[in-house]
């Protein structure tokens, strides 16, 4: 049986969710140590932050099986790039249990073009992530790579332009690496960089550096 997600407004109204769920659950247990396994599937799922960033509406599927304080999940949710988004790993069934996610898939730089088009600014090339996220759902941790391939930024109206736009990004806990950075500036110049940045606000953030190098001719 298929439900609408707008009922959700009779227990807050302004939630602005939209979409239809559907699946089906077999549980047993407590509240607090659930057993049993589900399966979900949402379709046309939006809501005002994915409207404002100008994303089409997701469809996500979602199966699992609930045992000893945990949920565990296989998810995909698509609508972002050609190719799902996987999530796997598993949630705790109680507030102080202990994260443990796997998110991989590659992003379409394109999707941010919506958003961005009031300044005069278009974005192309994809990103791939391999993330894994723990801590727990006060305090998350995250850290894994993100890679981004044939990148390209411009600015009509500052006239900056950067393509071939390369760069590898690893993250933990306390800060994210920028391993490598390259691009080519409209004239033909070679840009290149790499740096931290520190996600602790108590530790001093490596400024990042990059290297500007004029076209000859």
């Amino acid at each position: 049986r298929n439900l609408p997600l707008a009922v959700a407004e009779l227990a807050e109204p302004g939630l602005g969710l939209a979409g239809q769920l559907s699946g089906e659950a077999q549980i047993s247990g407590t509240a607090a140590r659930p057993d049993g396994r589900y399966r979900l599937s949402v379709s046309g799922f939006t809501m005002p932050q994915i409207r404002d960033a100008g994303l089409t509406p997701l469809a996500i599927e979602a199966s699992g099986e609930l045992a000893n304080g945990r949920a565990g999940i296989d998810a995909s949710v698509r609508g972002i790039s050609e190719a799902p988004i996987r999530i796997t790993g598993s949630l705790p069934t109680t507030p102080d249990g202990n994260l443990d996610l796997t998110i991989a898939g590659r992003i379409d730089l394109a999707i941010a073009n919506r958003l961005a088009a009031g300044d005069g600014q278009r974005y192309a090339g994809s990103a791939t992530a391999d993330l894994r996220l723990t801590g727990t759902v006060a305090a998350p941790r995250a850290q894994g790579t993100v890679r981004l391939v044939g990148g390209r930024f411009e600015d009509v109206v500052n006239g900056i332009l950067l393509a071939d736009i390369n760069a590898t990004i690893t993250g933990s806990e306390r800060e994210l690496v920028i391993q490598s950075l390259t691009a080519r500036a409209r004239n033909g110049g070679a840009i290149t960089g790499s740096g931290r940045i520190a996600l602790d606000p108590a530790l001093a953030a490596e400024k990042l550096r990059l290297l500007v190098e004029q076209a000859g001719g």
